[in-house]
């Protein structure tokens, strides 16, 4: 999702792609939080906010992408 996000920023840079690809970035780091909070030495509550923050925005800037097509 993210590369097909990046490949499409520089085609067309319409508000529907930067919204898409910000969304899928942030989505992109919620999962990297939740794989060091997961499989890491320990696992940590305030990593747990910020991957659940993470994810629910990136979630909520991808479904607002679809309104501006």
């Amino acid at each position: 999702m993210n590369c097909v996000a990046a490949g499409n920023m520089p085609e067309t840079g319409s508000a529907f792609t930067k919204l898409f690809s910000a969304g899928a970035f942030l989505f992109l780091i919620s999962d990297i939080v939740l794989i060091l909070n997961t499989f890491g030495k320990e696992s940590k509550f305030s990593l747990r906010i910020t991957n659940l923050s993470l994810y629910y925005i990136g979630q909520l800037m991808i479904a607002l992408s679809l309104q501006l097509l």
